[in-house]
């Protein structure tokens, strides 16, 4: 993978929800809220404004945030009052 600086590579731009997965105890919930849960998440939107900052709109995030890239190609952003900030993985 090249640097998010690189030509090669950027992901610069507006990207939508393309798959949901859920991480919460479905016994728990009804079929219904779970598809609630599913048509309200795939209107998220992330703007990746440059190599460092995304705007983030989701249910409980709206604004620009700083985020990185692991070894895992797993994007996470800084949230200090979340230990949930896995945005979703790069896939080749």
């Amino acid at each position: 993978m090249a640097s998010c600086s690189s030509p090669d590579f950027s992901l610069e731009g507006r990207w939508v929800v393309d798959e949901l997965n859920f991480d919460f105890d479905e016994r728990r919930n009804t079929p219904e809220i779970i598809s609630q849960i599913r048509q309200k998440e795939s209107k998220d939107e992330l703007i990746f404004r440059n190599d460092s900052i995304v705007y983030i709109k989701m249910l409980t995030y709206e604004g620009d945030y700083r985020y990185a890239i692991n070894e895992k190609s797993e994007i996470t952003f800084e949230d200090a009052t979340s230990d949930n900030n896995k945005l979703g993985v790069l896939k080749k």
